[in-house]
């Protein structure tokens, strides 16, 4: 948070009401040379003070797309599972079912998942983890991606990139994260999988935190 110092203004006519003071004073009331004077003038004092804010995570629960994501009959890995904050890849492959933890994109495909925050936030840091497709016996994680921010959602130019980043396959993967230098207005966050290990790329979850006043 800034701290911001407080401005002294003196407006014309303050200035002309305290000179003139002062040569009256001087005038009508003279003192010996060596007697010191004061005079006080008043001024107007204007105090910026900082509005508080809060720290948020705005991406839990958010409707979420895709580019495309892996499934079968009686398996998939829809999108959704980045932002319901359930972090264990634990469960039955084969015959699974439908309700997974984490995305998977469809075999040897790149492409990207996006949240919609629903409103444009303040955007500040994000933080995500990659997957290892544990419900499956692994072979599949995100090794290179960048992420974008958008206010529209169209992503043809007018989107912001903030972040490109590298991550290693591993059976048990750490939150990565990024702290933006200065508050990013947005509404969509798109993470791109660039590069992927084993049969295709993915992700776990997605977090995003948002400056609220």
């Amino acid at each position: 948070m800034q701290r911001v110092k407080p401005t002294l203004r003196l407006s014309a006519g303050l200035g002309l009401i305290a000179i003139a003071v002062l040569a009256c004073t001087l005038t009508t009331s003279p003192q010996p040379a060596s007697t010191p004077q004061m005079v006080v003038v008043t001024v107007p004092v204007t105090v910026v003070v900082p509005v508080p804010v809060s720290v948020l995570e705005v991406a839990a629960g958010k409707p979420i797309t895709a580019s495309g994501y892996w499934r079968h009959s009686d398996l998939s890995f829809p999108p959704g599972g980045i932002v319901d904050r359930r972090t264990d890849e634990s469960g039955q492959c084969v015959g699974g079912g439908h309700n997974t933890q984490y995305w998977l994109l469809p075999d040897g495909e790149t492409g990207w998942v996006q949240v919609d925050l629903l409103q444009n936030y303040s955007v500040i840091k994000l933080r995500w983890l990659n997957t290892f497709n544990g419900r499956c016996g692994g072979g599949r994680a995100t090794t290179r991606f960048h992420i974008a921010l958008s206010q529209t959602g169209t992503f043809g130019g007018e989107e912001q990139v903030i972040y490109e980043g590298v991550m290693a396959y591993s059976l048990s993967p750490a939150y990565g994260e990024v702290v933006l230098p200065q508050p990013v207005l947005a509404r969509y966050v798109r993470f791109y999988v660039d590069e992927y290990y084993g049969y295709g790329g993915g992700l776990n979850e997605l977090e995003v935190y948002a400056a609220v006043p």
